[in-house]
Formats: C-alpha cells, sequence, structure tokens
C-alpha cells in the first residue's frame, strides 16, 4: 500500500484515525498504559500504512504517553470538575472507558465528520456520563454552539485541548486560550500539550502544524492560568518505559510539552 499523503484539509481528521490506530496497537501490549477497546472501529488501513511507514518510535511512544497523561489528568480532577470541555475531541472513547463520577456532563467538539464517525458507532452503546458532542470547526465561532447545549458559566470546567493547538496558527491558538478563559471560573483546569517552534519544520508534520512556543508556561500565564509542565520523557521513565531518544533527523531544539493549569 503507498503510504497516503493527506492534503492540509483533510489532514487532522485523518490524524484522528491515526490517533486510534496508535491506542489500538497501545492496547494490545501487555504492559500497556491504557487500555482503549474502541479505537479499532475508528483504524484504517490508510492510518495503519501511516503510523508504521511515516512516523517514527519517538512519535509512537508520545502519542501513547499523551493518551494516559490526559487519562490520569481527568481522574484527578473528575471527583472535583463535574463540567468537562474537549475541544478537538478526535476519536477519544473517554466518555465510554473510563469511570466517571455521577453527574459529570462531558462536552466534546469537533468537525462534523469525526462527531458523526463517533455517532454512528456509539448509537447502541451508552457512555459513562451524561456526553454532548458538538460540530464545530474551532477556527469559527464555537462558545454560542456550546453555551446553547447547556453549559454552565458560572461552574468550574476541565478542558481538554489534546493534540489541536499545534494545528491551530499563532492567532487562533491565543484566540482559543482568550475565548477557554473567558468562559473559565477560578479553579477551573486545563490541560494540552503544545510544541516548541523549532517542530514546525519536522517531518510528517511540516506544513500541517502551524504554532510553536518555546515558553509555554509564559504562553498560559498570560490569560490568567497557573501552569505546569511536564517533560514527555520524564513521563514514560515514572511509568517503567524507556526515556524518549530524539532521532538526529528531527529539527535542533524540537520538544513538546505536556501542560496543565489551574485558573486564578
Amino acid at each position: 500500500m503507498t503510504v497516503p499523503s493527506p492534503t492540509p484539509e483533510n489532514f487532522v481528521p485523518f490524524t484522528a484515525r491515526v490517533m486510534a490506530a496508535i491506542r489500538d496497537l497501545e492496547s494490545q501490549r501487555d504492559d500497556r498504559l491504557f487500555n482503549d477497546p474502541y479505537a479499532r472501529q475508528f483504524v484504517t488501513p490508510e492510518a495503519i500504512a501511516f503510523r508504521d511507514r511515516k512516523l517514527q518510535d519517538i512519535d509512537r511512544q508520545y502519542l501513547a504517553l499523551r493518551t494516559r497523561f490526559f487519562d490520569d489528568f481527568l481522574r484527578s480532577l473528575s471527583p472535583r470538575i463535574r463540567q468537562i470541555v474537549f475541544l478537538g475531541a478526535g476519536m477519544d472513547a473517554r466518555a465510554y472507558r473510563l469511570p466517571w463520577p455521577e453527574n459529570t456532563a462531558l462536552y466534546e467538539l469537533d468537525l462534523a465528520e469525526i462527531i458523526d464517525a463517533k455517532a454512528d458507532y456509539f448509537q447502541n452503546i451508552s457512555p459513562q456520563l451524561q456526553r454532548i458532542a458538538i460540530a464545530a470547526d474551532l477556527t469559527q465561532p464555537w462558545i454560542s454552539l456550546l453555551c446553547d447545549r447547556g453549559y454552565q458559566k458560572d461552574a468550574p470546567t476541565l478542558w481538554i485541548l489534546e493534540g489541536l493547538l499545534m494545528y491551530l496558527s499563532n492567532h487562533e491558538v491565543e484566540q482559543l486560550l482568550q475565548d477557554i478563559s473567558d468562559l473559565s471560573q477560578p479553579e477551573s483546569a486545563i490541560g494540552f500539550d503544545i510544541v516548541s517552534s523549532a517542530s514546525l519544520d519536522y517531518e510528517p508534520y511540516r506544513g500541517h502544524f502551524k504554532s510553536g512556543y518555546d515558553r509555554p508556561l509564559d504562553l498560559l500565564s498570560s490569560y490568567g492560568w497557573q501552569g505546569t509542565l511536564v517533560e514527555p520523557s520524564d513521563l514514560s521513565i515514572r511509568l517503567g518505559r524507556p526515556p524518549l531518544i530524539m532521532p538526529p533527523e528531527l529539527p535542533e531544539n524540537s520538544r513538546s510539552w505536556f501542560v496543565t493549569g489551574i485558573k486564578q
């Protein structure tokens, strides 16, 4: 099979299926970091080919660690925060595979083709919480779509932006963070991953990654959040995996981080 070369227009929804292929692969390991029994339903041959032939070991390791990181982040805060918003939800199945406290509402926003694909598969499977799926392009106005479906501005919110920010321009990232901050009460929480500016030149994402930041905690604090940064390699070691070894072909100073914050 020829390795697919997604266009800029379809790359983001395509990577949602690549991520599902990576979660499925990780779920088959005896020492898996998580178990996603639903991931396989969203895998295509093209996604497997891209995973196996375009991505390096460090990419697959990083993406498995990212899933585990946000699983743990959600588990740690869901007892306190019962309103959760996934922006750029992808083919994520956390509404179905993670345990949730009673009276938890989870809003999932993503492109219509992703929302529709998940609706088709999960139509006869009940989530573990109240799940509200919203078709939205996050580069366009989306706040009213969220509020019209029951979002409570006066309640603390847990925001997850997994695998999203690097696909937005700097202006779009900053507008998104401003919108989130305007909607968030003190003690709300946020989690996202972010890449350095040098990472924009990294294959196979060259031309698809649009923004990178070298001081992510400064970015977050400028919107009123107290942030914490986690190095993926450090997390890998804590979880009993080898450290992430950067291959020589990566651009110099190419880095990524997991970032969390609490609204002040």
